[in-house]
């Protein structure tokens, strides 16, 4: 088991580490930083294969951020990640990683090219991970 854990690691640092860097952007409703993935961006453990991906605009971040400061107390003071991806209904999805300052120190060198989505009781004070409906502008998971 430890070989397999070993070696699937090494698959993801390696694959994450050959992903262009993501296009920074500054929304109208945030302090902090922001980066957009493209729909190059190919992790397959945020968005499977399967699914088509499009590449956010601003003007689509902005709508969701938009709902996001009226659903999330704080929200202006983290960092965003973004992922744009058509589900299998034909909706299109921004899949959205709020990332508080801590998250980012302990990530400061890959945030912009990875998509960041940490397991265990520091990512879960630290990051929420929110699915946006574009087409039905509303959110799935909060």
């Amino acid at each position: 088991m430890t070989k397999w854990l070993i070696l699937f690691s090494g698959f993801l640092i390696s694959y994450s580490y050959g992903q262009s860097l993501a296009q920074e952007v500054k929304t109208d409703h945030s302090r902090r930083e922001a980066v957009i993935f493209g729909s190059d961006y190919k992790d397959i453990l945020i968005v499977p294969k399967e699914y088509d991906r499009f590449t956010p605009d601003i003007t689509q971040i902005n709508s969701v951020e938009r709902v996001l400061c009226k659903s999330i107390q704080g929200f202006r003071n983290n960092f965003r990640q973004y992922v744009g991806y058509i589900n299998t209904e034909s909706d299109s999805i921004i899949l959205v990683s709020i990332l508080s300052k801590k998250v980012i120190k302990k990530n400061q060198e890959s945030w912009k090219r990875e998509f960041i989505y940490g397991l265990g009781d520091f990512y879960e004070r630290n990051q929420r991970i929110i699915y946006y409906n574009l087409s039905e502008n509303k959110i799935l998971k909060l």
